[in-house]
């Protein structure tokens, strides 16, 4: 595999009114867990903090604090002080930002807001500063997350940690206060080592058989001997009369999109009724239906060619399972053997 890498939006030539624009800052962005072997330049770090320092906050008054953790010995305070489940994430990331906010940030207000009485906002409760002060601090690093995805780096942040620990290490005697901890760096969007795999990726295999396949799009739907089907569109689907499982994600689907289907207790009663022709088509997980049509009804149902939404499958274990690494390198296995592609035919057919 090869290294993915996120290119600025200076070299993609990008602007603000662009798809790639808001692709790269909002809908495509993800928490990442898992980073590539990659530093990241000093003067990058320096081109980030310069874009974001200034990030909008309440009257300008900019309580927000970073400190850029790049040394290894730094980075083992504070892979110290995060959860047992957060430190491989810690430990992948090139640069950890501790996120702070400032207790004293009224000191400034005379240069950052020299319209405000700053004698009078500083006279407030404490605790009403405090306040101020960390909300602000997370609005601004809001914007901070947003630069770091236009400079083309990925981010992880992340709540689990002991501030107390943090504070202690770093901003002992002084008043900045530790907030949350974000991870920099270039996504491992391709894991390549086990490690990588089982931090970076989601695994995706049908709820009939863990193995039968590992891409799922959900909400195909299919009709009883007509292969010439008047259901062609999405459109179509919502005014036919369809069925569903009840309580599953195809049916939250179809009434969120404005559908009135017909919800059975499980699929053996919805393929029932279309067998009957009470319905006109199923709508369900397509790796389900095409399992059901070819062991139970094949030659009597249809699978159209019609995709709705994808959605991934996953095996849910304890964040400390001592089975997440067995189960992910026997997955890698099998998923990498020959007979792969016969298992998804005896389950799935041609």
């Amino acid at each position: 595999m090869t290294e993915q890498q996120t290119p600025t939006l200076a070299e993609t030539g990008a602007s603000m009114t662009d798809d790639s624009f808001i692709a790269r800052i909002f809908t495509e962005a993800r928490t990442h867990k898992a980073f590539l072997d990659r530093p990241v330049e000093e003067s990058t770090l320096r081109e980030l903090y310069e874009t974001a320092k200034f990030a909008p906050s309440a009257s300008n008054l900019c309580p927000m604090r970073i400190s850029f953790v790049t040394s290894a010995e730094a980075k083992q305070t504070v892979i110290a002080a995060a959860a047992d489940g957060n430190k491989p994430k810690v430990e992948s990331a090139p640069v950890v930002a501790i996120i702070a906010h400032d207790s004293r940030f009224h000191d400034h207000i005379g240069t950052l807001a020299p319209h405000m009485d700053a004698d009078a906002y500083a006279a407030q409760d404490a605790s009403r500063l405090e306040a101020v002060a960390i909300e602000n601090s997370w609005l601004q690093a809001g914007f901070l997350i947003s630069a770091a995805r236009a400079l083309g780096l990925d981010c992880g942040p992340m709540s689990g940690f002991s501030k107390q620990a943090i504070d202690d290490a770093f901003y002992a005697g002084s008043s900045w206060k530790s907030d949350f901890l974000m991870n920099i760096g270039y996504g491992d969007k391709a894991p390549r080592s086990v490690p990588g795999r089982i931090l970076g990726v989601v695994w995706m295999f049908t709820s009939v058989i863990i193995i039968a396949s590992v891409t799922g799009a959900i909400a195909s739907a299919f009709t009883v001997q007509r292969p010439q089907s008047d259901i062609a569109t999405f459109d179509d689907v919502v005014r036919a009369r369809t069925g569903t499982v009840k309580n599953s994600a195809s049916e939250r689907y179809l009434r969120d999109a404005g559908a009135r289907p017909a919800a059975y207790t499980d699929l053996t009663g919805a393929l029932a009724a279309l067998a009957q022709r009470e319905i006109v088509a199923v709508v369900h997980d397509a790796p389900i239906l095409k399992h059901r049509i070819a062991a139970d009804h094949a030659g009597e149902m249809t699978l159209l060619p019609l995709e709705f939404r994808e959605a991934d499958y996953a095996i849910a274990l304890p964040e400390e399972s001592p089975l997440r690494e067995p189960v992910n390198r026997a997955l890698l296995a099998i998923t990498a053997s020959s007979e792969w592609d016969d298992i998804q035919r005896r389950y799935l057919g041609d």
